[in-house]
Formats: structure tokens, C-alpha cells, sequence
């Protein structure tokens, strides 16, 4: 089973192994949003990815994009 996470190289990685694409999604939008909190231009440079180190499947980066749109709404 594949499993997804929100990684960066500053942030490291969220510490989750999400089932989904939307949960990993939402939790790096969550860690966005705190790192926006602490004000002074921080931000998070997480992004969604496979937990096994394989890059996204065109599947995969459909779901990723309806996750962020149903997120942000655009």
C-alpha cells in the first residue's frame, strides 16, 4: 500500500504516514498555516510525496490537484 507524507528540506518531514493523497495534502496545509502564524515571512516548504521515494503518477498528481482545489477553492 502506498503511503504519502509532507516533506521538505527545511521543515523535514510531517512524521505521518497519510493513506491518502487529501490527508497528506491537508497536513501540509496545515503546517503552512502555522509557519504563516509565526509571522516575520515564515513559511513552510513541504510539499506532498510518496513515502517509498517514487515520484507522483499522473493519477496521483490529479488527485493531489482536486485535494488543493477543494483546499483553496481555485
Amino acid at each position: 500500500m502506498t503511503t504519502y507524507h509532507a516533506i521538505g528540506s527545511v521543515r523535514g518531514e510531517c512524521g505521518h504516514q497519510h493513506k491518502t493523497i487529501a490527508g497528506a495534502e491537508k497536513c501540509r496545509q496545515r503546517d503552512a498555516d502555522e509557519c504563516g502564524r509565526l509571522g516575520g515571512g515564515a513559511y513552510s516548504d513541504r510539499i506532498v510525496a510518496r513515502t517509498d521515494g517514487e515520484p507522483l503518477t499522473e493519477v496521483e498528481m490529479a488527485a493531489l490537484d482536486a485535494a488543493q482545489e477543494e483546499t483553496h477553492g481555485y
